[in-house]
């Protein structure tokens, strides 16, 4: 009798074909897109994707045909007419993202404006909003291909106007809901698995031009203003048109919304006179600040640690801020995180750790103000900005903590150093004798962090103390929308602000993650326990990740994985926070003989148990060592406007480790067993109860062929040099 294994190889790690790279910002465009500027001036152009309210516009409106735009199915007339002392102009537009763009972008060449109002009918993905219920989109999730040529490749792009809209809808009295829209290029493959998807993520409705229309916008400098009407039904058992729930007349319900179009076109003319349109890539200018936002409204999927790729952003050296803060004028450099969203996204991040950010004096961690936003980066309105955009995108937001000591400017300490012992803040600083004296020659003394009197310790056993900070903690999670923290210096704060951190953070959300800084222990669960701590830094395998390549000695980070994570593993219910660098080690491409390890130690990182992470630029293989006890060269500036990529090869292959990840949950979720090891190759197994996924690595030099038996199956993998490969059983 025959037996058939059946085992499907996911993908062979060396392969570079995923179309991520059409967005071309840099080439010239051959078929050019120009304006006439001849052509009529109006206040706006509306866009109807109906017959029905086209005919109605013609009949009640004194229209003047004033062009038309021209394909291979003939010739599509636009026409113009006034409305309250604005000139509105109006056409028919084919449905779909490709030819819903070429006819804006011709437009260009029969009318002058800079406004487009997009509406029409759109399939509803929630049975409890009812037909024709008004819409407002706030991103639209790119299933289609048109926006990827307009804007870097993402799941989400961010309606630039979404708030103007509501804004409108409000002032008119009409009821509408907000949330995200699935712009899909195919009506017959809307499937069950991918509503599933879309709704979660907090999609309400779906169609088939918003993604493209609005990354068109953006890249041409245009601002396009939509609202879709509740059609059918995809949240049902089957399809439901639901046409037995309409009844009025097509003309009386289209010509409704119409009038809802043509009012929005009068609100946003009113708003703001027309301006001339560039027909080049525009600079991405900051968004207006918010005058208040309420974060939570912005639906997202749950936080799931070992479901997440995090990325970490270093914001001062990142985003280009002085090194010391010397009271210059405010400036919105944290905008550059914003702008490197749908580069984060590219790569499959869905969790970002940012930090520090709060004002302080030099590099962060010197913290003057818990509750501003340090003005060398903008203001807590210019970060609202961001954090909206992040929630957008369905990136998770993890803030950086530093709660063990504050800097020589924080309000505490000032008054001490002022007031001395009538100072009513004497108890927040550890240690304070005025018996003494410090570097400052301030003729007083205190406890610091590692011997660094600019970091003054604070004392975490006042109640006051502890109340400041829970209390500032509980203004992130308000404003910001924040969904975890990592706690600098962790090892050496008090046991007891934990516990008091971790039954307040929870009990504003449950799944608010604690992931502390540990950068040597024996055992993490020391701070990582059920009254404590969620997670910590996983510096012990950090060090047998580089270590085990650079001596061709797999065992090492055999060895370590087995100890946290193998079937007697020590960390086995823990999800830590994986990395090959950060902001206080040298870059990983530094730390290696061989730079051809790297996609290797990425397949490493990816795959064995925990949250894989990523510092920024080593995406690209950055280099970065420190210098003299001076860390700045691993927090460099980066360009989001013109990045220099390095490697892209490496960028390529943490985009397919991030697709094959996110979609395999043994490698999620999965137990850990070893396989094969040897001194240069090295098989494990990912086990969960919905499938089996085997990691085969290769570090030598030359092809190697791995031989191991695992679940009854044999495995014969042949690897070049310096390659991997995952096996899905």
């Amino acid at each position: 009798m025959l037996y058939y294994s059946y085992v499907f190889i996911l993908t062979r790690l060396e392969s570079n074909n995923m179309i991520t790279d059409s967005f071309d910002r840099y080439s010239e465009e051959i078929i050019k897109v120009n304006r006439n500027a001849d052509a009529p001036v109006v206040d706006a152009c509306i866009l109807t994707f109906s017959h029905i309210i086209l005919k109605y516009v013609l009949e009640n409106f004194k229209c003047e045909k004033i062009g038309d735009l021209f394909s291979a199915n003939g010739t599509n007339p636009v026409y113009n007419f006034d409305y309250e002392g604005k000139t509105f102009a109006i056409y028919m537009s084919p449905i779909g993202g490709p030819a819903c763009v070429a006819d804006i972008e011709d437009s260009f060449s029969v009318i002058n404006t800079n406004k487009y109002i997009v509406f029409g009918g759109s399939g509803c993905l929630n049975k409890e909003i009812a037909r024709g219920k008004v819409m407002v989109p706030v991103s639209a999730y790119r299933d289609e291909g048109t926006s990827y040529h307009y804007a870097p490749a993402s799941d989400y792009i961010n309606i630039k106007n979404a708030d103007v809209v509501a804004e409108f809808m409000e002032s008119a009295g009409i009821p509408y809901i907000k949330g995200k829209t699935w712009t899909t290029d195919a009506v017959h493959r809307e499937t069950r698995g991918n509503f599933e998807k879309r709704k979660a993520e907090g999609c309400i409705s779906v169609e088939m031009e918003c993604a493209a229309v609005q990354a068109m916008c953006d890249f041409r400098g245009l601002d396009a203003y939509f609202f879709f009407t509740s059609g059918d039904l995809l949240d049902a058992p089957k399809w439901d048109t639901r046409m037995k729930e309409k009844q009025i007349k097509h003309t009386q319900h289209d010509s409704g919304h119409f009038d809802i179009a043509l009012e929005l076109a009068k609100y946003v003319a009113d708003k703001e006179a027309t301006a001339p349109v560039s027909c080049e890539a525009p600079s991405c200018e900051t968004p207006a600040s918010l005058e208040k936002v309420d974060l939570k409204q912005i639906q997202m999927g749950a936080f799931v640690p070992e479901e997440c790729i995090f990325y970490q952003i270093y914001p001062i050296g990142f985003c280009g801020a002085p090194k010391v803060n010397t009271g210059e004028p405010v400036a919105n450099r944290i905008d550059a995180v914003r702008k490197w969203i749908p580069h984060m996204k590219s790569i499959g991040v869905n969790a970002l750790y940012l930090g520090p950010i709060f004002e302080s004096g030099c590099h962060g961690y010197d913290t003057h103000d818990f509750r501003l936003i340090d003005t060398r980066l903008g203001t807590n309105e210019d970060f609202i900005t961001v954090c909206k955009a992040l929630r957008e995108a369905g990136i998770h937001l993890i803030l950086d903590g530093v709660f063990n000591h504050v800097g020589r400017g924080f309000f505490a300490v000032q008054d001490v150093l002022k007031n001395r012992q009538a100072s009513p803040y004497c108890g927040w600083i550890s240690g304070l004798r005025f018996d003494g004296n410090n570097s400052y020659n301030d003729n007083l003394r205190y406890d610091n962090w590692a011997g660094h009197d600019l970091l003054v310790k604070l004392n975490l056993k006042n109640p006051d103390v502890v109340e400041y900070l829970l209390s500032s903690v509980d203004m992130w999670i308000d404003e910001f929308g924040i969904e975890g923290l990592r706690l600098d210096a962790a090892d050496c704060i008090d046991h007891d602000f934990f516990r008091a951190l971790k039954r307040r953070t929870k009990a504003k959300n449950p799944d608010f993650w604690l992931m502390g800084e540990i950068t040597n222990s024996s055992d993490y669960r020391v701070w990582a326990n059920p009254h404590m701590l969620d997670s910590v830094t996983n510096y012990e395998c950090y060090k047998g990740l580089y270590s085990s390549v650079n001596s061709k000695n797999m065992f090492e980070i055999a060895h370590g994985i087995a100890r946290q994570f193998g079937p007697w593993g020590l960390y086995k219910e823990l999800t830590l926070y994986n990395f090959l660098d950060n902001h206080d080690v040298n870059r990983i491409v530094n730390m290696i003989n061989d730079r051809r390890h790297l996609k290797n130690l990425y397949t490493l990182m990816y795959t064995m148990p925990g949250a894989p992470s990523i510092y920024y630029g080593s995406e690209w293989a950055i280099e970065g060592q420190k210098a003299h006890h001076n860390d700045s060269p691993l927090r460099p500036y980066i360009d989001v406007d013109n990045p220099q990529i390095t490697d892209r090869e490496l960028l390529e292959h943490l985009k397919y480790l991030a697709e094959i990840r996110q979609n395999s949950h043994a490698l999620m979720h999965g137990a850990y067993e070893q396989v094969q090891i040897q001194n240069e190759q090295y098989a494990f197994a990912r086990v969960s109860d919905k499938e089996t996924a085997v990691v085969f690595l290769n570090i030598a030099p030359e092809t190697k062929t791995i031989y191991a038996d695992f679940k009854g199956r044999h495995f014969e993998v042949t690897l070049p040099a310096f390659s991997s490969e995952i096996i899905k059983m």
